[in-house]
């Protein structure tokens, strides 16, 4: 029920007819889009808005690894590198491990990570 109106208007505007119905209105990053998706009506928006009032908002903060799992994690990832024979399996093993270091010591997510300089990584591995 709490996600009801994504679960109807993602896949009503990625059908051809979804997409076809909606307009534009603006350039650049300021834009207004217009649908004729039946989840954007002002019915719906009410419906939802006495949804959110009777039922409340349920929010699920992210949660933190914590230094055992991490630890943990890279003992895992230094038996497996010992066990494999292979150059290219050692340096996926090197990379896996230096990604959660840097993740959890810099507290990035996801993508982040990709962007710090791998440069030392290729070159001392």
């Amino acid at each position: 029920m709490r996600k009801l109106r994504s679960a109807y208007s993602n896949p009503f505007h990625a059908l051809a007819s979804g997409s076809v119905s909606m307009m534009t209105i603006g350039r650049d990053s300021a834009k207004t889009f217009l649908s004729s998706c039946p989840s954007h009506s002002l019915w719906f928006e009410r419906f939802a808005k006495g949804c959110l009032r009777r039922m409340g908002q349920e929010v699920r903060q992210d949660l933190a690894m914590s230094v055992k799992v991490l630890l943990a994690l890279i003992d895992l990832v230094e038996r497996e590198w010992l066990a494999d024979p292979t150059p290219q399996g050692k340096e996926v093993k090197v990379f896996i491990g230096a990604f959660a270091v840097i993740a959890y010591g810099g507290s990035f997510r996801g993508n982040e990570v990709f962007l710090t300089d791998l440069y030392g990584l290729t070159k001392y591995a």
